[in-house]
């Protein structure tokens, strides 16, 4: 393999009793030629100490400490200052399998791609996953497609918007900065560095370990912050439709299908003017993503299901909603 610096960015906030698994598993790469950059969004549970232990302890890593920002302030801060010519983006409570970093890399260079992907696996015990963890990767499918393809997948819910799964050239992410104060910050970014690479590569083998805990990010109640996925996804959607037209109705279909999620969500936990507020965007986002019945059925991508809704939704959005639930279950 040639050797290429590869910068792992771990931002971190009040995750002490998560960091030592986190970091440890990074240091255990089989690849060795890397460079760890902890930015330490300011915490207030020893996270900070735990930074600069470490950094002691090994000096490919470095510590930023910074303000609470958010998660997106953090990730720009640690691009900032990685020097690798490959970027790993790893949450500071998962771990990653200690073939990782060589697996993605082989296969961006072999390929001549920009990024790699991997598929992940969620546990809640670290105990749960120490077996794959030691078991070595021997076979495994690569699969090569274009951006537009990955992002008929990601459109389609086949793959994720997380960008935590992923090895990238440090030009597609240096040309594209996290967006600082919106939650779910992923789906305003993983598609943007999808359409800067013109090959996408994936792995089959789960390479990355996504904890499940309370009190994380995504656990948490968040009342109409939720509301920036939407507006993310509708940005994207429009993105999408300028620089791919084939794409357009694919891509407002899934804002539909989003709203409805929404509407579940905000008529289950909003309440009052919350609940207004949330009913009031929603019905904005559909405004914008009106499709015809005619180019819905000519969707080739769609899945049955998604065209039956979209369609229905035209004619009674709440009836449409009524029936994801039911069919949900």
């Amino acid at each position: 393999m040639v050797s290429k610096m590869v910068s792992i960015i771990v931002p971190v906030y009040n995750i002490e009793k998560y960091l030592d698994d986190c970091i440890d598993s990074i240091l255990k790469q089989v690849y060795q030629k890397i460079e760890v950059v902890l930015v330490d969004d300011g915490s207030d549970d020893g996270s900070s100490e735990k930074c600069d232990e470490w950094k002691k302890r090994d000096g490919r890593i470095k510590v930023i400490h910074q303000k609470n920002q958010g998660l997106s302030a953090a990730r720009n801060a640690g691009i900032k200052e990685a020097e690798g010519e490959y970027i790993l983006l790893v949450d500071g409570d998962d771990v990653i399998h200690p073939q990782m970093v060589e697996l993605l890399l082989d296969i961006v260079i072999k390929h001549g791609c920009k990024i790699a992907f991997c598929e992940y696996e969620k546990f809640s015990d670290t105990t749960e996953i120490e077996k794959q963890r030691k078991e070595r990767q021997a076979a495994f499918h690569v699969e090569i497609v274009s951006s537009e393809e990955y992002l008929i997948k990601l459109l389609c819910y086949k793959v994720r918007d997380v960008v935590w799964n992923g090895l990238y050239h440090r030009d597609i992410v240096l040309q594209n900065k996290f967006i600082i104060g919106k939650r779910n910050e992923d789906v305003w970014w993983k598609y943007l560095a999808i359409d800067a690479a013109d090959e996408i590569a994936s792995i089959s083998n789960s390479l990355y370990y996504y904890r499940q805990r309370e009190g994380s990010i995504m656990s948490t109640f968040c009342g109409l912050k939720v509301f920036d996925d939407l507006e993310g996804r509708y940005y994207r959607a429009a993105y999408i439709a300028d620089k791919y037209p084939a794409l357009k109705t694919l891509a407002f279909s899934e804002v539909i299908a989003a709203c409805m999620n929404f509407y579940i969500y905000t008529q289950k936990y909003l309440s009052g003017k919350e609940q207004m507020q949330g009913f009031n965007m929603i019905n904005i986002y559909r405004q914008f993503a009106t499709l015809g019945v005619f180019e819905v059925l000519r969707e080739k991508n769609m899945s049955r299901m998604r065209k039956i809704s979209v369609i229905i939704q035209k004619v009674s959005f709440r009836l449409a909603c009524y029936l994801k639930v039911i069919f949900a279950r």
